[in-house]
């Protein structure tokens, strides 16, 4: 039987031909919404959910400033402390150096006393200028112990030792040239006494102010 040309040509039916191909795997493509023909595509929204966070304690902040507080505090107690220890060891030192001085006065009055007797006569003060000048060595610098020792020892010591010429010349009816010498020098010498008193206030005065302006 002859076989026409247009039927040699023609394709093999796909029933036919699916049992001699090779088998193929199926790939899953996810489905993607293609845009309408003849409208724009629109803008897809993406939201971000954030988790929230845990809330943070109150006391995790009042820890810290507490313990900020406790310092300043523990810093202002301690300096107030070391103003009043100060303030405390000038106004000891202050009451110290008055006493000196106002003892300084009494020795002038003890050794310018009048004295009848030979008893009762000066050293007395003398010895109690050798006390205050050993106590003022502790509580003065150089300068003001110089001027006690120039001023104070060695006026006491020369109006001690005419005084107790004076006495004797009393008791022994010295004659009368004699007798207006020996007043004349102790009258001379507690001048000079007077005059360091005087003079005193002003050297002591630097070493006596509590509160400096």
């Amino acid at each position: 039987m002859a076989v026409s040309a247009q039927q040699q040509a023609a394709p093999v039916p796909a029933a036919a031909s699916s049992s001699l191909a090779a088998p193929s795997a199926s790939v899953a493509v996810p489905a993607v919404p293609l845009p309408l023909q003849g409208s724009a595509q629109q803008p897809v929204a993406v939201t971000i959910q954030h988790m929230p966070e845990a809330a943070v304690p109150w006391t995790a902040y009042a820890t810290p400033a507490i313990a900020l507080i406790a310092v300043g505090a523990a810093t202002w107690i301690g300096i107030q402390n070391w103003k009043t220890a100060k303030h405390k060891i000038k106004v000891d030192l202050f009451e110290k150096r008055m006493r000196i001085f106002d003892r300084l006065h009494e020795v002038i009055e003890l050794a310018t006393a009048p004295r009848p007797d030979l008893d009762e006569s000066t050293p007395d003060a003398g010895l109690t200028y050798i006390q205050i000048a050993h106590e003022a060595r502790w509580l003065f610098d150089k300068n003001v112990l110089t001027w006690m020792h120039q001023n104070f020892e060695l006026g006491i010591i020369n109006y001690s030792e005419a005084a107790e010429e004076y006495n004797l010349g009393r008791m022994s009816s010295a004659d009368e040239l004699e007798m207006e010498q020996r007043r004349l020098k102790l009258k001379r010498c507690k001048t000079e006494l007077n005059l360091a008193q005087q003079h005193m206030h002003e050297v002591f005065a630097p070493y006596l102010e509590l509160y400096k302006q």
